[in-house]
């Protein structure tokens, strides 16, 4: 399944669709991975996006808690890159998976 990324301005009028994206200025950095703090603290705010399954996720938070690494983002949104994939269990009983590969302009699962 591939959906197109777009970036948005997130609003409380406005439900984010797969492949949405936004910038969250009030998220903070308790739970940013090392690399968003290195790399991107200073340009932008943390990025998050909606998943293929609708999930919503943030690109620069930690991979687990209290672990500080996460994913590598490069680009600019909503054109980015995001490595390693993202791996989202859907289901009560984790059966169905949907991998993110990557991300570019458009989402790959």
């Amino acid at each position: 399944m591939s959906v197109q990324c777009r970036l948005i301005t997130r609003t409380a009028e406005y439900e984010p669709q797969p492949g949405d994206m936004w910038f969250n200025p009030s998220a903070g950095d308790a739970y940013c991975s090392v690399e968003y703090l290195a790399t991107w603290k200073a340009l932008r705010p943390p990025l998050w996006v909606v998943l293929p399954n609708g999930d919503w996720f943030c690109v620069d938070s930690q991979a687990h808690k209290n672990k500080p690494h996460g994913w590598t983002v490069t680009g600019e949104a909503p054109l980015i890159t995001v490595t390693p994939s993202i791996h989202v269990l859907q289901g009560s009983d984790a059966a169905e998976t949907y991998a993110l590969a990557w991300v570019s302009d458009q989402w790959r699962a």
